[in-house]
């Protein structure tokens, strides 16, 4: 004796759960978006966009996140993120640390 098939509960043919699955691409491949590209891709002397980022998080009060973005940028041979490092460990009584960052920035090649 046939019977018919059994369906889950709440799924119908022609739901719209299986009719977006069903219209779905198969096997497209990965696109990797464009920013990806870029951060990838970026010259390591490239330090303009992790020193804003950088900025932006010491504005919004990340304090931790700022470091670390100062530091790439500082890494990269940036002027600029090295005076924020000696600033910002100042500020914060790492008075050690703070004079480490100004003695790497007055003494760049």
């Amino acid at each position: 004796m046939d019977r018919p098939t059994q369906r889950p509960p709440g799924r119908r043919r022609g739901s719209p759960l299986r009719t977006q699955r069903d219209q779905r691409p198969r096997h497209q491949p990965a696109r990797r978006p464009a920013q990806l590209d870029r951060l990838a891709f970026a010259s390591p002397t490239d330090w303009h966009g992790p020193f804003v980022f950088a900025c932006l998080l010491h504005l919004l009060g990340r304090e931790e996140g700022a470091r670390f973005w100062w530091q790439f940028a500082a890494g990269a041979d940036s002027a600029l993120a090295t005076h924020c490092l000696f600033l910002d460990h100042a500020r914060s009584g790492e008075y050690h640390d703070a004079e480490l960052w100004a003695h790497r920035a007055a003494h760049r090649d």
